[in-house]
C-alpha cells in the first residue's frame, strides 16, 4: 500500500498502514499513528483549499485512509470507511470527475487505487442494493491504464463485466423507481453479454497460429486469468436472476451460477496473484450455498485467503455467511443476504 507521493498526508497514511497490519496479529492498538494521520489530511486539505492546489495528494490519502478503514479496521469502532467514501467522492467531483482524473498523470494519482476504489464501490452498491456512485460508461477509461486485476487478452475483460454489472444495478434502480419495466429481450442482452464464453476457429486461427498460441511458461497464468474473470461471470448472473428477475435463492437457474462460480473458485491456485480477490465471488456464493459441502468449501477458501492477507473484512465476511445459514434470511430476496455485513466492510 505504499504510494511514493511527496505528501505528509499520505506519508502518514502508509506509516500508519504498515504498523497497523504487523500489530494487528500482535494485538496492538495504535490510535495516536491515526489521529496523526487524519490530523495530516485535514491541514493538506485546508492548505489546498486556501491556495488553490490541487487536491491529488489528498486524494491519495483520503484512497490509502478508505482501503485501510475497509480492509484492516472494519470491525474497529473508529472505521469510517463510508465517510472516507464521501470524502473521496467529493474530491473527485472536484477534481473534473472520474475519467478526468483517469488522464491525470500516473505519478500524481496511480490509476490502480482509482480501480481498486471504483471497484469496491460497485460491489459494495450490489451488496446494499444501490446504485453505484459512478456511471458505467467509466469502465471503459478505467481499463486502458494500470488496474488491480491481471489484464487478460482473450475473451471478455474484468473491467467489461464490472460494466455490465454496473448497468445491471442500474437497471434495477429503474424498475424499483418505476422509470422501467423488467424487459425479457433486455434481460437476454445482459445475459449474453455475461454468458462465460469459448473463441470459436476463423481464418487468422490458420493464417498465423503462433499469434494465439500460450507459451509453455505462461499457460497457467493465462488459464488462472480467464477463470478469475469467469467467476465474476458466474455471480453477475447470480446477481441478474435474483436481483433484477426476482428469482428464488435456489431457483435452478440460480443454482446452476453457483455451481459454475464454486468451480472457477476451486480452480483458480492459492499461489496465484488472483486468489486473495475473489471475495465477491466468494460472498455471493457462499450466501446461496445451501449444502454442507458447498458451505465448508466456501468457509475454507474465505480461511485460506485469510493466512495470506489477514484482513479483517475477510472474518466480518466469515461471520456474516455463518449467521445467514442459522436464519430464514436465505431463503429471501438478493438484499436480505447481505444485511448483516457491516456498513464499514470492503469486499473485492
Amino acid at each position: 500500500m505504499a504510494i511514493a507521493v511527496d505528501s505528509d498526508a499520505t506519508m502518514s497514511t502508509t506509516d500508519f498502514t504498515r504498523p497497523r497490519i504487523r500489530a494487528r496479529s500482535a494485538g496492538y492498538i495504535i490510535s495516536d499513528k491515526r489521529s496523526n494521520c487524519l490530523g495530516s489530511v485535514r491541514k493538506q486539505l485546508r492548505e489546498c483549499l486556501s491556495k488553490n492546489e490541487s487536491l491529488s495528494r489528498v486524494l491519495v490519502a483520503v484512497l490509502l485512509l478508505y482501503f485501510l478503514d475497509g480492509y484492516i479496521d472494519c470491525t474497529e469502532q473508529s472505521a469510517s470507511t463510508t465517510s472516507h467514501q464521501v470524502g473521496v467522492r467529493a474530491i473527485v467531483e472536484q477534481l473534473g470527475g472520474f475519467s478526468a482524473l483517469l488522464d491525470e498523470s500516473e505519478k500524481e494519482i496511480p490509476h490502480m487505487l482509482l480501480s481498486e476504489f471504483a471497484s469496491t464501490d460497485l460491489t459494495r452498491a450490489l451488496l446494499d442494493d444501490r446504485p453505484p456512485c459512478f456511471p458505467a460508461s467509466i469502465w471503459l477509461d478505467i481499463e486502458r491504464g494500470p488496474v488491480w486485476w491481471e489484464k487478460q487478452t482473450y475473451g471478455i475483460t474484468l473491467a467489461a463485466v464490472f460494466r455490465t454489472m454496473a448497468q445491471l444495478a442500474f437497471y434495477r434502480h429503474s424498475i424499483l423507481n418505476g422509470d422501467e419495466e423488467l424487459d425479457i429481450e433486455k434481460v437476454r442482452d445482459f445475459e449474453r453479454c455475461l454468458q462465460p464464453s469459448f473463441q470459436v476457429l476463423n481464418l487468422d486461427h490458420f493464417d498465423c497460429p503462433e499469434e494465439d498460441t500460450v507459451s509453455r511458461g505462461e499457460l497457467e497464468r493465462v488459464n488462472q486469468t480467464i477463470t478469475f474473470t469467469r467467476a465474476f461471470q458466474h455471480s453477475a448472473l447470480i446477481y441478474l436472476y435474483r436481483a433484477v428477475c426476482g428469482l428464488p435463492p435456489r431457483h435452478h437457474l440460480v443454482q446452476q451460477h453457483v455451481n459454475f462460480c464454486m468451480g472457477c473458485i476451486n480452480a483458480i491456485s492459492s499461489s496465484s496473484k488472483a486468489h486473495n480477490c475473489l471475495i465477491f465471488p466468494v460472498y455471493v456464493v457462499g450466501a446461496h450455498s445451501f449444502t454442507a459441502d458447498h458451505q465448508t468449501d466456501i468457509l475454507g477458501k474465505i480461511d485460506c485467503i485469510y493466512r495470506t492477507i489477514r484482513f479483517s473484512s475477510l472474518l466480518s465476511i466469515r461471520a456474516a455467511l455463518e449467521d445467514l445459514w442459522k436464519s430464514e434470511k436465505q431463503d429471501g430476496t438478493w438484499a436480505d443476504l447481505f444485511t448483516s455485513l457491516g456498513r464499514d466492510v470492503l469486499v473485492l
